[in-house]
C-alpha cells in the first residue's frame, strides 16, 4: 500500500470518527453486566491473539522486541480474562463480598460530563491531574475504610 493511499485512509477514518462523535455526543450510555462481560471477553481474546502473533514473529525472526510484546499482550489477556470471569453475572455471586463500586478517572473535567458520569452510576468522578489526597479519600470511601 503506498503512502498516499494510507494517508487517505487515515484522513477518512479521522473524519468518520469525528462525525460519529458529533452525532452521538449527547447519547446516554446504557450498559449492563452482560454487555460488560461480552466487551471484556472480546478485549481478552484480542489481546491474546496479538500476543500469540507476536510470539510467532519472535520464533521466526528471533527479535527480542517481539518476545517482550508477546509476553505483555498475553499477560494482559490473562489479567483481563480473570476480570471477565470475576465480574460475570454467573460467577460474581460466588465471591465472599460484592464487587466494589466504580470510581471514574477522566481527563474530561467539564461539569456536564461529571454529571453524566455520576448519573451513570459512578460513586466518584475524579479528574486529571490526579489530586492524591482526593484519590486516596475516594478509595477509602469505596472500601469502607476511615482515612488516617
Amino acid at each position: 500500500m503506498n503512502a498516499s493511499r494510507r494517508l487517505g485512509i487515515y484522513v477518512a477514518l479521522a473524519v468518520a470518527l469525528v462525525a460519529l462523535f458529533v452525532l452521538r455526543r449527547d447519547a446516554v450510555w446504557q450498559g449492563s453486566a452482560e454487555l460488560h462481560t461480552v466487551l471484556e471477553l472480546m478485549a481478552s481474546l484480542m489481546a491474546l491473539a496479538v500476543g500469540l502473533v507476536a510470539f510467532v514473529h519472535y520464533y521466526s525472526r528471533k527479535t527480542g522486541l517481539y518476545l517482550v510484546l508477546g509476553t505483555a499482550f498475553v499477560g494482559t489477556a490473562m489479567l483481563d480474562g480473570y476480570h471477565t470471569i470475576a465480574t460475570s453475572a454467573p460467577v460474581a455471586g460466588n465471591f465472599p463480598s460484592e464487587l466494589p463500586e466504580l470510581i471514574a478517572l477522566s481527563a474530561d473535567a467539564m461539569p456536564r460530563q461529571i454529571e453524566k458520569g455520576l448519573a451513570a452510576g459512578f460513586v466518584k468522578y475524579l479528574t486529571k491531574p490526579i489530586d492524591v489526597d482526593s484519590f486516596l479519600e475516594a478509595i477509602d470511601e469505596v472500601l469502607g475504610d476511615e482515612p488516617e
